[in-house]
């Protein structure tokens, strides 16, 4: 088979139930130009079966064998990423459905961005495990401003580029390939550091047309599970979200430290100050850094989201995680 256009990546993990109705919406895009590269990170089920018999019945589908393990979802797509050859990259779970103008719609937003770095975007419909529509827009559904993503500020915090929907080019490849897999331990997920890269060094498009039918079973790494005050509540009265929240904030700093080191040299001096700051929020002792931050405008999406942060590193503040201290001497050193 020639080189196609675009290499679709997916990182799979016991999703036997629901990964025929993914692939199979794959072969139904409009665009045909893909493969499909599947790397299993581990799976006890049957997925590796249905994976091996749609191999045998489609030349664009390939499973990737590797000796590495179980790496998790994040650190996974990246080994994946590492292999792509081709202009363009989408990212695919392994339980939603793609709607068929997908794959056409990211070739059109990408062809033409030379050697800028690029990343697009698009929202989701939310539905459930019978495709039945719980959300029309997932971004509606959680209170996410997708323009926050068209700077570094605006996700920092928090991460607005859902990684199912994204794609990019070689260019925004090249970058994450500066790095070795090694270097990603302290990332969160795949696609907030591919949002950064391409926020900082880049450029990233957004559609509000949906297009993908985004599952929840009950069993995502992630999922969508809405954002409002009744939800925030009864988390305050069941459980202990400051220190949860506490702990976030600590990854969230690690992570900016390590973006720091791998690529601070190249960011502009506003950007790499707004980086600093929230690296630096894992030794707060009270929520005033993290204030400075919002007035500076690095923030999550939302007034709830932001006072529910600033509240709980008040009740628990983040340097008694002790397990988190990035180092960012080491991150001023690289300029």
């Amino acid at each position: 088979m020639s080189q196609p256009l675009v290499t679709i990546v997916m990182s799979t993990y016991n999703g036997e139930k629901f990964i025929r109705g993914q692939l199979d919406s794959l072969i139904a895009q409009e665009c045909e130009d893909w493969c499909l590269l599947i790397r299993d990170d581990g799976s006890s089920d049957g997925t590796i079966d249905v994976i091996a018999n749609y191999e045998a019945s489609e030349e664009r589908i390939r499973l990737v064998k590797d000796e590495c393990g179980n790496l998790g979802p994040a650190r996974s797509f990246i080994h994946l990423l590492g292999q792509v050859r081709t202009s363009f990259f989408m990212c695919c779970d392994q339980d939603d459905v793609w709607l068929p103008h997908k794959v056409g719609e990211a070739v059109a937003r990408l062809t033409g961005k030379g050697e800028l770095p690029a990343l697009f975007f698009t929202d989701l419909v939310v539905v459930d495990g019978n495709l039945g529509v719980i959300a029309g827009s997932f971004m509606a559904h959680q209170n996410f401003d997708p323009r926050r993503a068209s700077s570094l500020k605006g996700l920092l915090l928090q991460n607005v580029v859902v990684g199912c929907t994204m794609a990019g080019n070689r260019a925004l490849l090249k970058l994450v390939r500066e790095q070795s897999l090694a270097s990603h331990r302290e990332m969160l997920m795949h696609d907030w550091w591919l949002a950064l890269l391409a926020a900082a060094l880049g450029t990233i498009e957004y559609s509000s047309t949906p297009s993908i039918l985004y599952r929840q079973h009950g069993g995502n790494s992630l999922g969508a599970p809405g954002s409002n005050l009744r939800r925030y509540v009864t988390m305050l009265l069941n459980s202990r979200p400051w220190e949860r929240a506490s702990v976030y904030l600590c990854k969230v700093s690690v992570q900016c430290s390590a973006f720091m080191r791998a690529y601070g040299s190249s960011l502009t001096e506003a950007d790499f100050a707004a980086v600093e700051r929230v690296a630096g929020l894992v030794a707060a002792r009270s929520p005033i850094p993290l204030v400075g931050a919002f007035i500076a405008g690095i923030s999550m999406n939302g007034l709830l989201r932001n006072i529910a942060l600033a509240l709980s590193v008040l009740i628990h503040p983040t340097w008694r995680n002790a397990s988190f201290r990035p180092n960012v001497a080491i991150a001023k050193k690289n300029i």
